[in-house]
């Protein structure tokens, strides 16, 4: 796919759940895990909202974004129970197991390690 695109697709046969998020990570992706259940939005205000009184700041995090202005990296947000799926990522989960462990997530795109020649590009250059 091109473009950009944070998007949930249910299986209701294999009762998975598949999120995924574009190359360059436009589109977010957030994720919290409560006792309550798995939920998952493009606002981490609305996972906020879920319990707020749970929700506490990621210091390492929020100095790392005013000293670079670099939001979510990696999977961390300025809020330590408030994840993000990474740009370039699919996340399977199977059998209603809605939680992260093991290898459920697949990278499926990085950026070039190497400055690309004229004939690797995927499109003329004119």
């Amino acid at each position: 796919m091109n473009g950009f695109w944070a998007v949930a697709m249910y299986d209701v046969k294999s009762r998975g759940l598949v999120l995924s998020r574009d190359r360059i990570g436009v589109a977010p992706l957030y994720y919290r895990e409560t006792p309550r259940g798995f939920f998952f939005a493009s606002t981490i205000r609305s996972l906020v909202a879920i319990d707020p009184g749970e929700i506490s700041c990621d210091a390492d995090v929020l100095v790392g974004f005013v000293q670079t202005g670099i939001k979510d990296h990696e999977n961390t947000t300025c809020f330590r129970q408030i994840r993000s799926i990474p740009p370039g990522t699919v996340t399977t989960f199977q059998d209603d197991q809605y939680h992260f462990s093991g290898d459920i997530s697949l990278r499926y795109w990085d950026f070039p390690s190497h400055r690309l020649t004229e004939e690797e590009l995927p499109f003329p250059l004119a």
